[in-house]
């Protein structure tokens, strides 16, 4: 009796553990076969090259960036502020809601959501 619960609990384990793993490779091959990555990887997208290196060096050229990138949407970048190593600017839809606060990283020129 002790022989086969012990057996059973052997393969309830092994099962979990092959279900957990299995499901975080299937979500890695969907993002590699339609060549997109999520994180921040050089990548071809509507709005040129996103995640290509481009320094930073003023408020003006992160609105810049920011206006290009937010090309065609019905939104307003409000005042820029720049820290040390990103300028933070939030973003707000056409009735003046807040609907993101974004960074520009001031030595790759990526654009990041922290809110």
């Amino acid at each position: 009796m002790n022989k086969s619960r012990l057996l059973i609990i052997v393969t309830l384990i092994v099962s979990l553990f092959t279900l957990t793993f299995s499901s975080d490779v299937t979500a890695g091959d969907r993002w590699r076969s339609q060549k997109i990555r999520p994180y921040g990887d050089y990548c071809p997208g509507p709005h040129g090259h996103y995640g290509a290196k481009q320094i930073v060096r003023s408020k003006e050229e992160a609105r810049s960036i920011l206006q290009d990138f937010f090309r065609g949407r019905d939104i307003a970048i409000g005042p820029l502020t720049e820290r040390k190593w990103f300028f933070r600017a939030e973003v707000f839809d056409s009735e003046q809601n807040l609907i993101d606060i974004i960074i520009i990283d001031k030595r790759t020129g990526r654009i990041r959501s922290i809110l």
